[in-house]
């Protein structure tokens, strides 16, 4: 792993959009902008060639998860606006399921947007980085700027059920068995 102004890379991935994939991400954006949180694409003198990332937009404040298999053809889709708000932690899940997205926020699925929705196309390469903050071009407006506490990614696509109890694992105190620190 080398870490680059603001910039996490993981190195070159086999982490493709080819089969089935859960990227799950807990952050908080200090600031209004375009923050890249995890994106693995290929890149051609600063331009992006094709992938996936997700981040938060700008514009409507809320999270985009986005593919492409030529560089060109951005597509996916948004969570209900006003769902990604700056200072707030998130618990993002984004599950590929063979052929459509799906968005969770906070462990409950987010159907208010335009996800779910179909992805076509195979966004597949063993020499892509994967990269944590950014999406590599080194472009202001796609730094991360605030906190990200975990990334998992998982080459299965992970059930409602699944992503709603690690939700719950996050927030909620499972077991306290007397005060820190002093012995029964």
């Amino acid at each position: 792993m080398i870490l680059l102004i603001d910039i996490i890379n993981f190195g070159i991935s086999i982490i493709g959009l080819i089969n089935k994939l859960t990227a799950e991400v807990v952050a908080k954006n200090n600031t209004d902008n375009n923050g890249r949180m995890i994106t693995k694409h290929a890149s051609a003198t600063g331009v992006r060639v094709y992938g996936w990332f997700l981040g938060r937009d700008l514009e409507n404040d809320n999270l985009e998860w986005k593919t492409s298999t030529t560089g060109s053809n951005w597509t996916g889709g948004y969570t209900v606006v006003n769902s990604y708000k700056t200072n707030t932690h998130y618990y993002f899940t984004e599950v590929y399921n063979g052929s459509n997205a799906l968005a969770y926020v906070d462990g409950l699925t987010d159907t208010r947007g335009d996800l779910p929705v179909f992805l076509t196309g195979n966004v597949y390469g063993r020499t892509q980085r994967f990269l944590s903050g950014n999406d590599g071009r080194l472009v202001t407006s796609t730094f991360h700027n605030g906190i990200i506490d975990k990334i998992q990614v998982s080459l299965i696509d992970r059930s409602a059920a699944w992503i709603k109890a690690t939700n719950a694992n996050f927030r909620v105190t499972l077991l306290i068995y007397g005060n820190e620190g002093i012995y029964p």
